[in-house]
């Protein structure tokens, strides 16, 4: 559940920082049919996000870094129509009502390409938790995906807030925050682009430009801190404000009307401090506690003879995960791991590893196994077999009351354990 609520927040808050933003300099500055463009913009966004994520886990034709870069492209046109239909030269050379179709195609731009960027991972969780579960009806199911609505609803109130807040100041503010944040948002989504063309070899690789796009790659905590940062000064010139309301009225009834209005507006400002407070929360102190790394049970004991390792029928009769390490001529330990598969005599054997996720391991989770890189979880009749995120088929025999797994199997997977 945990996992799912930040990183939802992790993916999104800078999305919805900057759809707070942009609604609010439209509603400022655009009559009714602008503000009609722009929704439009942000909805097809989200369904293109939609599309993308549902057809990247059930087709194989999605190519998520090229359709990153399309985002991108689109945000950066649209950034462009933006600011230069800000500029006064703009309206000599256009009359005022397509200077500001082009200033609303710009803002509807930036909303499909940073929604498109943004938001396909995050829509594509409830997939991941599929994969990740026994079943649809499981408690297990049922709080990851309360998890990642909790994530989306928190990414809903923020930006909302934000608009709010945002709809109370003065132009020059609204302004310069839809501006500072477009622009911040721009050279983002540029860095994070200059990574997937490295990548795809689109460009030829460069000290400087490597540098920047790992710096874009691993720093995506802190453009989101940062985001919320301009957010976080737009809520305190509003609280300062509201703290030297100095609005004229005709009559008690006015008076009542103004501070009525300015309770509301204190109350959006501490909303958007409690969706950026429990955000940075999410992405620090609950990420921090869910990511703590689990570890592996210890290695059981077995007898080593001349052919292989012998494991004890009645050591693995419980049904419970069990782990072994044979430590080779080399000195690596290569594991393997045992369990048995209910009722009856049939065991599932292989190494403590997967062609995936590599050697991090299988453990034990609530009679569940669990892989510790990606919480996939496995079904236990399955394993021994090939295939996902099941562990790396062995080969083993029964016999005379014990399981014996020959060197020779071992041996010649020893380099997985050596990566």
């Amino acid at each position: 559940m945990l996992k799912y609520i930040y990183s939802v927040t992790e993916d999104l808050v800078l999305t919805a920082v900057l759809t707070g933003f942009l609604f609010a300099y439209a509603w400022r500055f655009f009559d009714k049919r602008g503000r009609r463009v722009v929704s439009i913009g942000c909805g097809f966004g989200w369904l293109v996000a939609v599309i993308i994520a549902i057809l990247k886990k059930t087709t194989p034709y999605i190519d998520s870094g090229l359709w990153n870069l399309r985002f991108v492209g689109v945000y950066l046109l649209g950034l462009l129509l933006f600011l230069l239909m800000m500029a006064p030269f703009a309206h000599a050379k256009l009359s005022d009502s397509r200077a500001d179709l082009l200033q609303q195609l710009g803002i509807a731009f930036m909303l499909i390409g940073c929604t498109g960027y943004n938001a396909t991972e995050p829509l594509t969780y409830p997939q991941v938790i599929l994969l990740s579960v026994k079943s649809v009806v499981s408690s297990d199911y049922f709080f990851r995906i309360v998890g990642w609505i909790l994530g989306l609803v928190l990414m809903f109130v923020l930006a909302l807030a934000v608009f709010k807040v945002l709809n109370a100041l003065d132009d020059q503010h609204v302004v310069a925050a839809a501006v500072t944040g477009s622009v911040f948002a721009g050279l983002v989504l540029i860095g994070l682009a200059l990574r997937a063309m490295l990548t795809r070899r689109i460009i030829p690789n460069n000290h400087t430009v490597f540098q920047i796009a790992v710096f874009a790659s691993n720093n995506g905590l802190l453009f989101g801190i940062i985001m919320g940062a301009i957010a976080l000064v737009c809520v305190a010139i509003l609280l300062v404000r509201s703290m030297h309301v100095q609005e004229p009225y005709d009559n008690p009834a006015q008076h009542r009307k103004i501070r009525a209005k300015w309770r509301n507006r204190r109350r959006w400002a501490t909303v958007a401090i409690v969706c950026l407070l429990a955000s940075l929360i999410n992405v620090t102190v609950v990420k921090a506690y869910d990511s703590k790394e689990v570890e592996l049970s210890p290695s059981e004991e077995f007898e080593l003879r001349d052919d292989g390792c012998y494991i004890p029928l009645e050591q693995v009769e419980d049904g419970h995960l069990h782990r072994f390490t044979y430590e080779s001529p080399d000195g690596v330990g290569i594991r393997f791991i045992i369990i048995k598969k209910g009722e009856g005599s049939s065991y599932g054997i292989g190494l403590d590893a997967c062609d995936i996720c590599g050697e991090t391991g299988y453990y034990e989770r609530d009679g569940q196994v669990v892989c510790k890189l990606c919480d996939v979880v496995m079904n236990i009749r399955t394993i021994g077999f090939k295939g996902g995120c099941n562990p790396i088929v062995i080969d083993y025999s029964i016999k005379d009351g014990y399981i014996i797994v020959p060197f020779e199997t071992l041996l010649e997977n020893e380099v997985i354990f050596t990566r």
